[in-house]
């Protein structure tokens, strides 16, 4: 299968794709716990419809990113090139992990791929209507500002009328006070004038000799009011909006990058998983003669009963007379089976859809029999 040339074959051109996906799910789970601590705001702030919403998003996506770091790092190491998916397959020991167990496990990481790429569009949704609920924030604190200037400058032309009437009265009033406060004024005057000049006289040739001394110290510390310090300043609005967009649009090619990464990945797990699909038909084929196996009926699981197991897949009822019972180790068994309490519908179902939406949004076509 040709891969497509716009996905990365590895993390910086360093890492591993299997290294990167895990790093990049466990990011996405340290993010989205915080999903709890939105909906804890909700009784201290007024949220709105597009907040918890995505708090509970945040919520769902916890569990089964969680379910997926685990099983990347058990998974075999899916290299790159032409060759390799026939390493990796050589890479597959029973000793680690069988055949059986890592198609059991390969849709758990295909699901989580599908839930980042989805989490990833519900975020683009979410941050254009921030910016939109922001900019009629912004258009609302305009016009309050506007309204509040126009009642200022009304209050400054009425004080403006208030403080000339007053200096009005303050005038007259002084003008009648003048002539007789100046006749008693005068004769202390002239009595004081000659004290007032030698203690004038005095200070003055001290205070011109402190000024000499403290010239030369003072004058290091003066500093030009026009140098002041700019990062002390606040930023203005044009500033935090313009600083605002860079880091989100940046944030924004970042995701899009982990996404990329994680459906590579993911096609690469795809097709390892349609190998062993092949190989466990062909065995089945020739090793019983056919390629359907219909379990016994068991009146405990009627969802399990009359169920075909295609290609002897590892979800069914052990075959009848094989003397296999173990719900773990047995070869028609794996380790989502009914027998560890997970209804087969609902575990075929939740198969079925990690499969065929990572096929949709990679672009590839399901396999005939629908689920792998």
């Amino acid at each position: 299968m040709a891969r497509r040339s716009f996905l990365p074959e590895s993390f910086l051109w360093i890492f591993p794709l299997q290294q990167a996906a895990e790093l990049i799910i466990a990011l996405a789970l340290f993010n989205k716990a915080y999903g709890l601590y939105a909906l804890l705001c909700a009784f201290i702030t007024p949220l709105s419809f597009t907040q918890v919403f995505m708090a509970l998003v945040s919520l769902a996506l916890v569990f089964p990113y969680a379910m997926s770091i685990p099983v990347i790092r058990a998974l075999p190491v899916t290299g790159s090139g032409p060759g390799a998916l026939a390493s990796t397959m050589a890479s597959i020991s029973p000793s680690t992990m069988s055949p059986r167990d890592i198609i059991n496990k390969i849709p758990i990481v295909l699901l989580a791929c599908v839930l980042y790429t989805l989490d990833l569009v519900l975020t683009i949704f979410s941050g254009v209507i921030f910016a939109h609920d922001w900019a009629e924030d912004c258009e609302e604190c305009d016009a309050a500002l506007a309204a509040s200037s126009t009642a200022a400058s009304a209050l400054v032309s009425a004080s403006a009328t208030a403080t000339a009437a007053v200096s009005e009265v303050v005038s007259a009033t002084a003008e009648a006070t003048s002539s007789l406060v100046s006749s008693a004024l005068s004769s202390a005057a002239a009595a004081t004038s000659s004290l007032v000049s030698v203690a004038s006289t005095t200070a003055l040739n001290v205070a011109t000799t402190a000024a000499a001394q403290d010239d030369d110290g003072a004058g290091m510390f003066r500093r030009d009011a026009s140098d002041r310090d700019l990062s002390l300043d606040s930023a203005s609005r044009g500033q935090e909006t313009a600083a605002t967009i860079i880091i989100a649009v940046f944030l924004l090619l970042v995701r899009v990058y982990f996404a990329l990464l994680l459906l590579s990945y993911g096609i690469k797990l795809r097709a390892l998983l349609k190998q062993l699909k092949t190989n466990q038909t062909q065995l089945q084929t020739h090793g019983h003669g056919s390629r359907l196996t219909v379990p016994e009926a068991n009146p405990l699981r009627p969802w399990a009963q009359s169920r075909p197991s295609i290609g002897g897949g590892g979800l069914m009822e052990p075959n009848s007379g094989s003397g296999d019972t173990d719900p773990i180790r047995g070869t028609d068994f794996g380790p989502y089976s009914p027998d560890r309490s997970v209804p087969y519908y609902l575990d075929s179902l939740w198969r079925s859809f990690a499969l065929k939406s990572f096929d949709f949004i990679s672009g590839q076509k399901t396999s005939r029999d629908g689920v792998y």
